[in-house]
């Protein structure tokens, strides 16, 4: 029984207890488990707070992850329920080491638990993917689990499309910056149930469409 970390075994040697007494037993065991194994899920919100953090990217690395948790810790303080952070708010030199980034989104993630709040970030490092410093986000739940990460489809053409994660059990979308000229990235999560899209900017010149300038 995995939800007690116990294994019911019926020897039955001593002769004493008869099988409807074990019938009796068992089925009761069984009615337990049933009773603690049924998902306890509260209903959604209707209503979340959302702290939009501005922030100034700084040359470093390690800058930028102490300004995100500073900001989680406020956004916490204020009863945000979600911290969103802009596109390429994780950002460095862009000869930082896989290891360090690694690190920093460690950090950030403890800090989303600690707070127990959700958040969502763009960051801009290096990625296999494309070869070449470019930007993706992340999500964040309020237990530091990662609810969804993408790689900006600007950046990378061959990128996975976003798709839905929940913010308190309210479905949510998000695009970086220029990919909201894709209307796929727009309308398909909202087609798949979200009822809130977030949007990470940090509006690049290169990045307008021309009759939008």
């Amino acid at each position: 029984i995995p939800e007690w970390n116990m294994v019911v075994v019926r020897l039955g040697l001593d002769g004493r207890a008869k099988d409807e007494v074990w019938d009796q037993f068992l089925a009761k065991i069984g009615e337990a488990v049933a009773a603690t194994s049924k998902p306890k899920t509260a209903a959604p919100p209707n209503r979340i707070k959302v702290a939009v953090v501005q922030m100034f990217v700084r040359p470093a690395l390690t800058e930028n992850r102490d300004r995100i948790v500073a900001g989680i810790k406020q956004a916490a303080e204020r009863g945000g329920r979600v911290a969103v952070f802009p596109e390429r708010a994780l950002s460095g030199s862009g000869g930082d080491r896989q290891e360090s980034v690694d690190q920093a989104v460690d950090t950030i993630r403890r800090a989303a638990r600690e707070r127990g709040i959700n958040l969502v970030f763009g960051a801009h490092t290096w990625l296999p993917s494309v070869k070449r410093n470019a930007n993706w986000m992340l999500a964040i739940g309020p237990d530091g689990r990662d609810l969804l990460r993408y790689e900006k489809l600007y950046d990378n053409h061959r990128a996975t499309m976003p798709g839905v994660f929940a913010v308190d059990g309210v479905p949510c979308g998000t695009m970086i910056c220029a990919d909201r000229w894709l209307r796929g990235v727009v309308e398909i999560p909202i087609q798949r149930g979200a009822q809130i899209s977030f949007e990470l900017s940090n509006n690049f010149a290169s990045e307008w469409v021309a009759p939008y300038e």
